[in-house]
């Protein structure tokens, strides 16, 4: 009876040691924080990259309805980038000459009160941006005017470069007189960040 006693005890010290073992707060923690920045650099990165695009988008949309030469001097250079316009659709194939490309297919206006509103699809195929590159499908929704705005990102990304993972986005981009601020969650980890 004392020997399964003792051994009895001996099996508890062991699973508890084994359990101290396993649990790490201080690691817990810090992988916290660097899924937290993580997160924030890939909202950003991703963000400002759409909104850059965004742009393009818009000013392709006000030149397909517009004749001057300002304007078509605007959607020849779009054009030229690998973006086609028509009637509101547009799609094309843009090289990043960083590295990757994005594909494009969407629709939109420009409106009587001079705002644009779009949605459409990207697909990146390794689109670097600075030391992070995307794969994948994002859906994006753009209503406003090139400088007030809000913009939408939701879908899936694969990263690579200075981060590898994997990304499920949910962002708002809101350009107001304040600045522009992206909120939402990458990987349910969720950013507030100010992109001027």
């Amino acid at each position: 009876m004392r020997t399964v006693r003792i051994f009895t005890f001996a099996l508890m010290v062991m699973f508890i040691a084994g359990l101290s073992a396993c649990w790490d707060p201080v690691g817990d923690k810090e992988d916290e924080i660097r899924q937290e920045q993580e997160a924030k650099s890939i909202g950003k990165t991703l963000a400002k990259t759409i909104v850059s695009m965004s742009d393009d988008v818009a000013e392709g949309l006000a030149s397909d309805e517009e004749d001057s030469a300002e304007a078509t001097a605007k959607l020849a250079r779009i054009v030229a980038e690998g973006i086609v316009f028509n009637n509101g659709v547009f799609s094309g194939t843009l090289e990043n000459p960083d590295g990757g490309s994005v594909t494009v297919e969407g629709s939109g206006a420009q409106n009587a009160d001079g705002t644009y509103q779009f949605e459409a699809t990207l697909v990146f195929e390794a689109f670097a941006v600075g030391d992070l590159a995307f794969t994948g499908s994002i859906d994006v929704e753009f209503t406003g005017t090139l400088k007030l705005f809000t913009l939408t990102i939701s879908g899936d990304v694969s990263v690579s470069g200075d981060i590898e993972n994997e990304a499920e986005v949910d962002l708002t981009v809101s350009a107001t007189t304040d600045g522009v601020v992206v909120t939402g969650h990458v990987n349910g980890q969720e950013i507030s960040e100010n992109l001027n």
